[in-house]
């Protein structure tokens, strides 16, 4: 089986290490890359060899909101 691979950005980070916990209980899907904003997300996917399959997003970061990240990703 494919694992899923997972990028997340939340400038929370408690929330986001929930998140990452949580979504590390499942055998088939992998954190990949998390981030503290959306500018910080996208530098990152630039650097990584592993593209996520999905990526999670907050909708009110700093810098660069989930909403203008989702439109450059």
């Amino acid at each position: 089986m494919k694992t899923i691979k997972i990028a997340i950005a939340d400038d929370q980070v408690l929330f986001r290490k929930g998140m990452v916990n949580i979504i590390n209980t499942f055998p088939e899907m992998e954190i990949v890359l998390e981030a503290s904003d959306g500018q910080e997300l996208l530098e990152s996917i630039a650097n990584i060899q592993q593209v996520p399959d999905v990526v999670l997003l907050d909708l009110s970061m700093p810098r660069l909101n989930g909403i203008d990240t989702a439109k450059i990703i």
